[in-house]
């Protein structure tokens, strides 16, 4: 039996700035291969993310006299989690590692259908 699905996840980044053009195109990229998936009928699974783990966020987060997590938090919700609506782009998933692990995916059912959006 074959099974009709596709998944596909951009590289999970580090927080330590707000994104740029290089987390852009990563994103653009997956959504198109997403879209021409969803048009051959596929069910697909588009994740994207950020790791909020790394030394470098607790350095930024000092530089800006704030501790780590308060840092993580607002940049991760100002400027991440918009980042692929500001594109258009339909992702399904978003991993956030700053949440407890039961819970670092936050999801919506994967699309069944072929239309694109």
């Amino acid at each position: 039996m074959v099974v009709n699905r596709f998944s596909i996840a951009t590289p999970i980044s580090y927080v330590n700035s707000t994104p740029h053009v290089g987390h852009a195109y990563t994103t653009i990229a997956a959504d198109i291969v997403t879209r021409h998936h969803r048009q051959r009928r596929k069910g697909t699974f588009f994740l994207t993310g950020t790791d909020e783990h790394a030394s470098k966020n607790v350095r930024s987060a000092q530089e800006q006299g704030l501790d780590p997590k308060t840092f993580v938090d607002r940049i991760v919700d100002e400027h991440w989690r918009p980042l692929p609506g500001l594109m258009h782009a339909d992702v399904i998933g978003f991993v956030d590692r700053a949440s407890p692990p039961d819970s670092h995916v936050d999801a919506r059912p994967p699309a069944q259908t072929g239309t694109a959006r």
